[in-house]
């Protein structure tokens, strides 16, 4: 994309530099800030650009939705949030007197409705939320972007990502088995599967026994109930590449990760005739299970 903007961006970068050099004292002692301060620069930027695109798209999708019987009736302002910050834009609403029917053109037109965010924001969140917890993820995107998400929010994306990440593989790993019996299913003659797993520390919060309210939050007692749960991770991939790999994952038992473990390994172009290396020695025998990988990939 930058290859577009060439001329742009020397030209931006002129003018950013020639600013920071005029306003900017002693300089050579803060050689090792500069870029710090540069980066919130770049997010105002950033966020200005966005604000004069989104101006101008709600404009074109308005302007479009004013036919013949279509007035603006009111233009309230929503908020939606973009990886350099959060903007409140107009989304005019349409009245159409004669059908007696209303258009929201920002919505239909572009998608966006109050608390939307762009993609690049839930990559963000989702990438900090599934490493730690939802507080200090909250406090890590905050350091790392230069404003704060919520929480509560983040937590909500995380999940909402997590579910949607559950079904696309999924789906993919059934398509995989459907394909495999089509003749350009691509086979592969030598296929690597690699198993490893854990117990995590899971809680559930139930109610108390115990009557009364909490000391800071002044909201119900309440008790965690401690579990530990397998959690397994694999994939599978052909022995030559390394880097074409398609890992399954799933908080569950031995025989479960097996099953996606299978459509993984039609993924990687599994056929009757494919030769299958394993990593670990569990592989083979399971103390729950009589059978070994090879012979379950065989049915």
């Amino acid at each position: 994309m930058t290859q577009k903007y060439t001329v742009a961006i020397e030209k931006v970068s002129q003018i950013l530099f020639e600013a920071i050099t005029t306003r900017e004292e002693n300089l050579k002692d803060k050689v090792f800030e500069i870029d710090t301060d540069l980066l919130s620069l770049l997010r105002v930027i950033g966020l200005r650009v966005m604000s004069m695109l989104l101006t101008m798209l709600i404009t074109q999708v308005t302007t479009q939705a004013q036919r013949p019987g279509w007035k603006i009736q009111r233009r309230p302002t929503i908020k939606y949030t973009t990886i350099f910050g959060e903007l409140e834009i107009e989304s005019p609403y349409l009245w159409n007197k004669k059908q007696k029917k209303g258009m929201r053109p920002v919505a239909e037109g572009l998608g966006i409705t109050a608390g939307k965010h762009s993609t690049a924001l839930t990559r963000a969140i989702a990438d900090f939320g599934a490493e730690e917890s939802f507080n200090q993820a909250s406090l890590r995107f905050e350091e790392h972007y230069g404003f704060k998400v919520e929480k509560s929010k983040l937590r909500r994306e995380v999940l909402k990502v997590t579910y949607l990440s559950k079904t696309f593989v999924e789906k993919r790993l059934e398509n995989s088995i459907e394909e495999s019996q089509s003749k350009s299913h691509k086979k592969t003659e030598r296929i690597l599967l690699e198993l490893d797993g854990c117990h995590l520390r899971t809680g559930v919060k139930i109610p108390s026994d115990q009557v009364g309210l909490t000391k800071v939050r002044k909201i119900k007692k309440s008790s965690r109930k401690i579990e530990w749960k397998e959690t397994r991770v694999a994939f599978a991939r052909p022995v030559e590449k390394k880097k074409e790999r398609t890992y399954v994952a799933k908080m569950a038992k031995y025989p479960e990760i097996i099953e996606q473990l299978i459509g993984a390994a039609y993924d990687q172009g599994w056929f009757s005739g494919s030769q299958i290396f394993t990593g670990r020695r569990y592989f083979y025998f399971y103390r729950e299970s009589p059978f070994t990988i090879t012979y379950l990939l065989r049915q």
